[in-house]
């Protein structure tokens, strides 16, 4: 969304969506994108070179124009893995993405930039994905049970970490 706030945008809060924010050409986020629990990564959006009417340029800013470029390199990843479902595509978004805030995910950038030479350079795709709790859940439990799945041939081990709150990092 293009709010600036970090209520929840839909459809991009829904679950099976890759929700996209924008960066400026210096990699800071723009000061219209949403932000937030739903984040799954940024891509640039601001002040882009656009087609116009008559054959013309035009320069756009907006998450619009942020999806394309993140649609784009999803397009690369499924042109050597066709087989790829769409939440091995959103892992492989944000492992691959750049950290240009905090290091490791934050609510202003999701997982970072995504990056199409890191996405396209990632071997062979691992699965991570959480069950539950339900993304954008919440519970008045003072237990909750966690359940995820992880594969990868790499994985020596995973770390869990959670929080309080809409942001519970900070």
């Amino acid at each position: 969304g293009n709010s600036g706030t970090d209520e929840i945008h839909y459809p991009s809060g829904l679950a099976e969506t890759i929700s996209i924010g924008a960066t400026t050409e210096n990699d800071n986020i723009a000061s219209f994108s949403n932000y937030g629990p739903t984040i799954d990564c940024v891509a640039p959006g601001n002040d882009l070179i656009s087609t116009a009417v008559d054959g013309k340029y035009n320069r756009v800013s907006g998450t619009s124009f942020s999806a394309p470029v993140v649609s784009a390199i999803a397009g690369l990843i499924l042109s050597n893995n066709p087989n790829y479902d769409p939440e091995r595509i959103r892992n492989i978004l944000k492992t691959s993405s750049v950290d240009i805030i905090y290091t490791g995910w934050d609510i202003y950038s999701g997982a970072g930039r995504v990056s199409a030479l890191n996405a396209v350079s990632i071997p062979d795709a691992g699965i991570l994905k959480l069950i539950e709790p339900e993304p954008n859940s919440s519970t008045a439990e003072n237990e909750v049970k966690i359940m995820a799945t992880a594969l990868h041939p790499d994985i020596k081990n995973i770390l869990i970490e959670y929080g309080l709150g809409k942001d519970p990092n900070f």
